[in-house]
């Protein structure tokens, strides 16, 4: 509980949540990750209530993830999504073909660009100021490919994306930081630890992790 109320009072937390089996129920192992603690809990659910349990109703910071439903109920202003998740979405606009894969293409850039601005920045190339002036240039571009993806003409098949794209700038509809946008925050990473940390967990299967928390 002390971890998870130091959790709670963080700036910025990454969640995420992956597939389990506890005996012989499905079950859900979550993972809670910050620079200095992580939690992980073992839970019969998927759903908001478990995201609430590990950050606190009242959790004010920065929460990067993917865009699990389970989320939703964190204001926007608090959201940052998971950018190696974009980039397979982007990718998948490509795939599909047609004036998607166009637009697709146009958005590889920009996350390739956003990429390079944060690791100059992370390493101390790139002066905060500089960094962050940067940033909102590519989440102006993001933003007007975004919304030229909704209007474009498409096919059935390339109707997801603009249902994609629409529900990202309903997502994003408030001021910075966006959900779907660059991290600007000091210290927010484009794909979080916890974007994998789940998944990677779960491979081994370890009998510790297990005994972390009873699942309920």
């Amino acid at each position: 509980e002390e971890a998870k109320d130091y959790i709670a009072e963080q700036p910025l937390a990454n969640v995420d949540e992956t597939g389990w089996r506890e005996a012989n129920d499905k079950a859900w192992l979550w993972v809670a990750v910050t620079g200095w603690v992580t939690v992980l809990v073992i839970r019969l659910s998927p759903g908001g209530k478990v995201v609430e349990e590990l950050l606190g109703r009242d959790c004010a910071g920065i929460v990067g993830s993917d865009r699990w439903s389970a989320f939703n109920w964190l204001d926007v202003l608090q959201r940052q999504l998971c950018w190696a998740h974009l980039v397979r979405d982007f990718q998948a606009f490509v795939d599909r073909g047609g004036q998607s894969a166009e637009i697709g293409q146009e958005l590889l850039v920009e996350a390739e660009l956003m990429f390079q601005w944060w690791r100059r920045a992370r390493d101390g190339a790139l002066t905060r100021a500089d960094s962050q002036m940067k940033m909102q240039g590519v989440q102006t571009r993001v933003g007007d490919l975004l919304r030229k993806a909704v209007s474009c003409d498409h096919t059935e098949q390339r109707a997801r994306v603009a249902t994609f794209c629409g529900s990202r700038m309903r997502c994003g509809a408030s001021y910075r930081p966006k959900a779907w946008s660059p991290p600007i925050t000091r210290g927010n990473e484009p794909c979080g630890p916890a974007s994998c940390g789940a998944r990677a967990v779960s491979g081994h299967k370890a009998s510790g992790v297990a005994a972390l928390s009873n699942a309920r």
